[in-house]
Parts: structure tokens; sequence; C-alpha cells
């Protein structure tokens, strides 16, 4: 019997590229009679879905979809969606309307409304320019939380005073399973909203930088090095905002640009603080080069390889998908050592640790991999068999396929009497 989940992406390089990658996962190998589908919800309403077919359209409601996946009648719905701008009165319709549109099939009596598993992503309320995280007033109670020995009763306060209840809890409560991207997630989950509890599970994220087209790659890393020269790069890719830690990053950087020549910060992503002052004026010196936005997973490996580190500094983060791609690519990654980066990199040895917020400590990490590049390039390699062993997109997607087999049980299914002429 044919089954489809129904994924709707974050926003968000990382989160966007993990339901992508289980939309490609189970539509190219269709394990278990499983098909997928995906709905983008954009804000203010708009939706751009596709099917298994490649079939493609945008438009305002949820008739189209309806329409395409009458054929499956086991449906499960995976939300990663987790910013406010998602969570107006449409969107509770179309949530209600999503969840229970297969209750009934043309062959079989369907008792239940489809599942819904919802995937915790971030506890942050992302709320472009108004966002807690981007508020000063925040950022400095989280830098004292972290150099206060990382008070873990102290950091879960932080979070639940910028976790709006409208955010998160309104998932966490509609969903039938809760997917948490590492222990650190789950746990926290867990006190923050003790009535879940039950709902919890942990899946790691997983990435698809073993799946590479290799001659585009060395294409792409030819073209870079023509197009911007040869250089020592420092690589940053992700939100180039405030909670990211990008102001201690470039402090840091200035600190190391005087202790060793020919050194670049290379930024790869989006953000209100493109418009920093110091960033456009080291930008305009040529000792920061800023590429934007990219798409291609060939473009982003080519600069993982010309780089002597990709750095992370965040001040949150449940899982951090950059360093796993970078290890992929033989790169060890700097990053902060709180939270997920913590359980998945730094405590396995596979990545240096920093404190976010701290500039000396960013540059110390930073300093240690240009001082010590043999070493650092035995730890990426052992970091490259662990993300090989236990972090690809294909293991992350059969775990995902094994829970949503899990979530259908929750369906009663009785077929239909043969109706004869």
């Amino acid at each position: 019997m044919k089954k489809a989940i129904i994924i709707t992406p974050g926003t968000g390089s990382s989160i966007d590229r993990i339901g992508d990658m289980l939309f490609e996962y189970i539509n190219n190998n269709r394990p278990r009679d499983w098909v997928a589908y995906k709905i983008h919800h954009q804000p203010y309403g708009d939706y751009e879905i596709a099917d298994p077919d490649g079939y493609k359209a945008r438009y305002p409601g949820m008739d189209i979809l309806c329409e395409r996946v009458e054929a499956n009648p086991l449906t499960v719905f995976h939300s990663h969606i987790w910013y406010p701008l998602s969570l107006d009165e449409n969107e509770e319709e179309w949530l209600e309307r999503l969840r229970s549109f297969r209750t009934t099939a043309r062959d079989y009596e369907i008792t239940g409304s489809s599942p819904l598993a919802y995937t915790v992503h971030s506890l942050a309320a992302w709320e472009m320019e108004q966002s807690p995280y981007n508020k000063p007033s925040y950022i400095e109670r989280l830098i004292n939380c972290i150099n206060g020995g990382r008070n873990r009763k102290k950091r879960i306060e932080i979070f639940k005073s910028a976790v709006p209840a409208k955010t998160q809890e309104k998932w966490l409560r509609v969903a039938d399973k809760i997917v948490c991207v590492s222990r650190f997630t789950k746990q926290l989950v867990e006190e923050l909203y003790p009535k879940y509890e039950d709902k919890c599970i942990v899946i790691p994220n997983g990435t698809d930088y073993f799946e590479l087209n290799e001659e585009r790659v060395r294409e792409e890393m030819g073209a870079f090095i023509k197009e911007h020269g040869m250089k020592h790069n420092i690589l940053y890719v992700g939100r180039v905002v405030r909670d990211m830690g990008v102001p201690e990053l470039v402090k840091a950087f200035k600190k190391l640009s005087k202790r060793y020549e020919n050194l670049r910060l290379v930024i790869v992503g989006d953000g209100n603080l493109l418009d920093d002052p110091e960033i456009r004026e080291m930008k305009e010196k040529g000792s920061v080069l800023v590429l934007g936005h990219i798409d291609s997973r060939e473009k982003i490996a080519a600069l993982y390889r010309c780089s002597i580190t990709v750095v992370k500094p965040s001040y949150h983060d449940t899982f951090n998908l950059v360093a796993a791609e970078a290890l992929t690519q033989g790169i060890l990654p700097v990053v902060s050592n709180v939270d997920g980066p913590k359980e998945y990199w730094v405590d396995t040895g596979v990545a240096v640790g920093i404190i976010p917020g701290e500039v000396d400590s960013i540059y110390r990490g930073i300093k240690w991999v240009i001082d010590n590049p043999h070493e650092a390039q035995r730890r990426a390699r052992r970091g490259r068999e662990l993300v090989k062993h236990r972090y690809t997109s294909q293991i992350m997607s059969e775990s995902h396929i094994d829970l949503y087999e899990e979530m259908l049980k929750k369906l009663t299914l009785k077929a239909r009497p043969v109706l004869y002429n």
C-alpha cells in the first residue's frame, strides 16, 4: 500500500536542507513504498509544492496538493517550520485541514487523522530584526551564563525567556511525535515543556556531502581561486546575524590578521550584519570576502576545501550541520562548545571548541588550527569517518522512515466492500 510523507521544510539554509534531503532520499529510493511531497510555506500565506514526479506549483491554497496525493491512502505530515510568521490564523486552518484531509480513501475506510511529526531545529524565536536573540540584553545574559561555567539551569531559564509559547508550544501541542536533533535538545524541551516528554525522540541530522559531483567541486575550486586569488581563508557559513556570533568572529579575525599574513575571512550567507560598518570597511580593504547565500553544494564544498577552517561561534545550536559538512571535506571546524555542537563535535574530539561571545576564545581556536595543521588534518579525518558512519542523509532518512511507519500505527484501516453492478 502506498504511503506518503508530506514535508514542510523550515527557513534558513540548514533547516531547509534537512527537509530537502528527506524529500530527495525518499523519492529517489522509494523505501518501503513511501513517496514524499514537499510544501514550502512562505510568509503571508503563499505555498510552493513539489511532488515525486517533479511537479512544482506555487499557489495560495491546498487544493492542488490534496488532489495529487489522492492515490496514497496513508499520509504523515512532518513539519520543520519554527518561525513566528507562519503562526497566523490561516496557518491554524491550513494545518488542521492538512492533518484531516486523508481520513478517507477510495479503497479503505481510515479512522484517525494523519499523524504529525514536528522537528525542533531551534529553540530560537526568529522574528527578523525583532528577534530576542538580537537584543543586547538577551545576548549579554546568555554570555554571562556561558562564562559563568555554562550553568545549565541558568541557560534553561534564559531559553525560557526567549521562546514565546505561541511559536514552539503550538507545534509541540499538536504533534504526535517531537523529533529532537540532539540529546541536549530533547532534555531542554522536556524541561521547558514537561507535559510533552513522552512525545520526544532523538534523530540526529545528516549530511549529503558524501554524494557530490567531484568534477564540479574541482571546477568550482579552480573558478574561486581564479576569481578571488590564493589566500589563507577562514570560512563562515550561515546566517550573518548577532546570535550566530558574527561580530565576535570579525573581531577575532582582525586580531589574527595582525599575527598572520595573507589571511582572508570568507562569509557565505545573508543577514542584517552584512551592512555592519566594520564588515563593510574590511570588505573594501580586501580582508573580508562576502559571497552571500549559495545554494550549490559543490560550490560550498569547494569553499571548504579552499579554507583552513570553518568557524561557527553561535550562541545556540542544536546540531551544527556546517561542522558535519566541513568534516566530509577534510576540514576541522571551530564551533561553540555548547548544546548540540558540544555533544556531537567537541566532546568527540573532531572540532575545536570555543566559548561563544568571547573574542579571545575564538581567536585561540582558529590560531590552534593554523598552528597545528597536521593534527588538525588527523582530527578532521577521524571526524569524516564519524560522520560517514553516523550522520549521513541516508542514516537520517531511514531513521525518519522508521518513525513514520510507527506513527501510521495510530490509523485504523478497513477495506471498503466491493460493489458489483
